[in-house]
């Protein structure tokens, strides 16, 4: 028989063991399960809207005639007044340039005016003769001295319409290719500046067209990006219902695991017995006695 009855001590229910084994057995077996890996999709890839934006820039870019609009903005650039070729009136004239100019009913003309001098003369000439037969005087000298005269008259008649008919056709020739070479350079420099109108409205209708072009892509671009981004947000909510899905047994097991660890324990006081307690009040006793110098046996 002990010396003590009763004491105090720590146990768990029993019901509360056989969960704890129930629960290790549980969790032993949770180990076992083997990783299970993602096989969804984590990034979204390019979306259709996305896709057809970068198709449509590529074939802008392909079909952007760069070398063209290059060459016309170097020819506008580079234009130089120098590229006219000045024609020089003087060497049209002494190569016989001007004669293309010349009116072709100048030789009419002139035979015509010559022709009625010769007529004018030579009724002169009747009236002279016939002078000179009434005064007894043809053929005499007399009468060669007044036809030698208006042989002279005649031939400078003659001369002087010649010279005033082909000095109009010459000046009116000139006023012509003057007026032609004038034209010409007119036209050059006309078409000059057209050019570079042209180049100008080109590049601003270019360049709005451009403009308009790149807002229209950049629109696609952010409706694709929108797009983007909610399949990314449906791709990031299935892999986190994933995750879900795998850790609810981890976090049931912690929830029983965490009731358990909760449970009070029994306590159980044990004291000393009778015996026990006057076996300690005489050994008490006898070393009182001892300490104050009683001997029992001496």
């Amino acid at each position: 028989m002990g010396c003590f009855s009763a004491g105090k001590s720590h146990s768990l229910p029993k019901w509360a063991r056989q969960a704890g084994k129930s629960l290790y057995a549980d969790a032993t077996e949770l180990s076992k399960t083997p990783f299970t890996p993602y096989e969804g999709e984590r990034v979204a890839g390019l979306t259709g809207t996305q896709k057809q934006a970068t198709s449509q820039l590529k074939q802008f870019g392909s079909g952007l005639n760069t070398e063209g609009a290059q060459a016309a903005l170097d020819k506008a650039l580079n234009y130089n007044p120098e590229q006219f070729e000045y024609k020089d009136l003087a060497d049209i004239i002494a190569g016989g340039g001007l004669d293309a100019y010349m009116n072709p009913y100048t030789e009419s003309v002139l035979d015509t005016a010559i022709r009625r001098i010769q007529e004018e003369a030579a009724q002169q000439q009747k009236g002279i003769n016939s002078q000179a037969t009434m005064a007894g005087a043809f053929g005499d000298a007399r009468h060669g001295v007044v036809q030698d005269r208006l042989g002279r008259s005649t031939q400078t008649a003659i001369g002087d319409v010649t010279g005033q008919i082909m000095s109009d056709a010459y000046n009116q020739a000139l006023q012509t290719l003057q007026g032609e070479l004038g034209r010409e350079q007119d036209i050059f420099f006309k078409n000059a500046g057209l050019e570079k109108d042209a180049l100008g409205l080109g590049v601003t209708a270019g360049q709005s067209i451009m403009d308009q072009y790149a807002q229209y892509l950049n629109s696609l671009q952010k409706a694709g990006a929108v797009e983007q981004a909610t399949n990314q947000a449906e791709l990031d909510a299935a892999y986190q219902e994933f995750l879900r899905e795998i850790s609810y047994p981890q976090e049931m097991m912690n929830l029983r695991i965490a009731a358990l660890g909760g449970i009070p324990m029994d306590q159980v006081t044990k004291t000393p017995s009778t015996a026990a307690q006057i076996a300690g009040g005489v050994l008490g006793g006898a070393a009182t006695a001892a300490n104050m110098g009683w001997k029992p046996f001496g």
